[in-house]
Parts: structure tokens; sequence; C-alpha cells
């Protein structure tokens, strides 16, 4: 009887001989996945991992550079304020890699001065809303007037909802008129979540704990502060007196 040619195996070795190349091809598209592994015996993806690297070493790098450029400045104080922080504003402006361009900007956030004010205003427009929300997150550290304006301003003109929760937020971290006025318009926002964090924000600004019933604040932003008490009490659940 014939031995069935089906039944005869390869070698071991041979066998993987034929299968490596196989594998290798559906490794070769992307540096990493199931087979990354074999990676180290594709020429082109070796390359790639060493451009990879480089672009690491470089981001790295780059960010111990604006670190020390920011801390020198605050060191010398005066003009340096300034000087650093126009050149950390020419890279949140102008950097390709983003995540320079967002680290400059938490480096300009350690630089109260007009300069800085300058570059977040201009950094805003940055298409990519990472930038953007790492600009709401600095106006934090500078000084109310003009962060107050600036998150106002970034809340009514933004298009993005993350980035105007963020606006909306970080409002809530200066006390005072000129935020509650900007709360109050977020009050009246066609988006229920712009409603609920202008609610959250008003009681870290006012002190007041009316939870989150958009009529109960209202009320109170109009002095009428028994109406706000009633709508509250509603809201909760409470009992009305």
């Amino acid at each position: 009887m014939p031995a069935n040619p089906f039944s005869q195996r390869l070698p071991a070795r041979s066998g993987w001989m034929l299968i490596a190349p196989l594998v290798a091809l559906a490794a070769g598209g992307c540096a990493e996945g199931r087979f990354w592994r074999l990676g180290r015996f594709s020429p082109r993806i070796v390359e790639r991992w060493e451009q990879e690297e480089q672009i690491a070493n470089s981001v790295f790098e780059r960010k111990r550079q604006m670190s020390q450029m920011a801390t020198d400045a605050l060191a010398e104080g005066g003009e340096a304020l300034n000087r650093t922080a126009h050149k950390l504003g020419e890279t949140a402006l102008t950097e390709p890699v983003l995540i320079n361009r967002i680290e400059a900007i938490h480096e300009l956030a350690r630089l109260d001065c007009p300069t800085t004010w300058d570059a977040l205003r201009r950094a805003i427009t940055d298409p990519n809303p990472d930038v953007r929300l790492a600009v709401v997150q600095a106006w934090k550290a500078m000084s109310q007037e003009q962060a107050v304006a600036a998150l106002s301003s970034i809340f009514a003109g933004d298009t993005n909802i993350d980035v105007r929760l963020a606006a909306i937020r970080m409002l809530g971290e200066f006390p005072g008129q000129a935020s509650i006025d900007s709360l109050a318009a977020a009050l009246n926002d066609a988006d229920p979540a712009v409603q609920l964090r202008a609610t959250q924000s008003l009681a870290k600004v006012t002190g007041q704990t009316l939870g989150p019933d958009v009529r109960a604040w209202s009320d109170y932003l109009n002095n009428d502060p028994d109406s706000a008490r009633q709508a509250s009490q509603k809201s909760d659940g409470g009992t009305i007196r």
C-alpha cells in the first residue's frame, strides 16, 4: 500500500523555516502587535524602532530644556520672565510635535506675566483640543482678572464640549462677581452638562449649597433666596416649610 503523502511530516526545523517568513510578513505592517518580537528580523521595522526611540529621546530632552528655562527665569525674575515666556509661547504655537506644544504650555503656567497671558490667548486657537485643555488649566495659575476674562471667552467661543466644560470648572477657582456673571450665563446654555457644571462652580464661588437645580441657582442669582431655597428643597426631595 503506497504511503499517504499527507501523513509525512517535515522536520520541525524545516517547518519553522517555512512558517517564520509568513509570521514576519504578518508582523511587518506594524512594529507592535502579537508578533512584535519578530520585528528584529526585519530591517525596516528595526529602522522604525530606532526612529521612534530618537523621537522619544528628543521629546524627553525638549521637556527637560523647557523646564530648565522656566526654572532659570523664575530664579532671575524681572524681564527674564517675559523673555522666557516669549520663547515658550513660540514653541506652543509652532512646534509640530503635539506633546511638546502641551509641555510648553505647562511651563508657561509657571510664569505669570503679560507675555504668558498673550501666549495663552494665542494658543487657545490651536486646532487640537488637548492643547486648548492645557491652556485652560494654565489659566488657573494666572492673575484672577486676566484668567476670568480669558476663561469666560473660552467658554463662550470654543466648539469642543470638553474644553467648554473645563473652562466652566476653572471659573469655579476664582470667586468674585465676574466669575458669577459668566457662570450665570452658563446656566442658560442648551447643553445640560454645561448647566450642571455651572451649578457646581457656582457652589464653589458663592459658598451656597443649592445642589444641581438650575432654577434654584437662577432664583438665587436674581436675588430671590426664598424661591431658591424652595427649588433646592424640591430637587432634593425635602419638605418645604
